[in-house]
């Protein structure tokens, strides 16, 4: 999914990009790969709260544009899906 697919999406969908939600997927998709709960925390700044942070990844998985999965080490992993090039 490019940057402007997953913008649209959640405009299409009435998600509103607030600073903590675009910061995540912004993270997310420069990342490119899976990314834990704890991961994703120590890569946004400090002062985001981590309630927030995780409810915003599971509103985005309800909305079909991050994909969540369970790890062999039973944490979640999530992941914005890439189009292929």
């Amino acid at each position: 999914m490019s940057w402007d697919e997953v913008v649209r999406t959640l405009a299409s969908k009435r998600f509103s990009l607030t600073p903590v939600r675009h910061r995540v997927v912004e993270v997310l998709y420069g990342e490119g790969r899976p990314m834990s709960h704890d991961e994703l925390m120590g890569v946004l700044p400090q002062s985001y709260d981590r309630v927030t942070v995780y409810r915003t990844m599971n509103k985005l998985v309800d909305l079909g544009v991050v994909s969540k999965f369970e790890g062999d080490d039973k944490k979640s992993y999530f992941e914005l899906p890439r189009t292929p090039h």
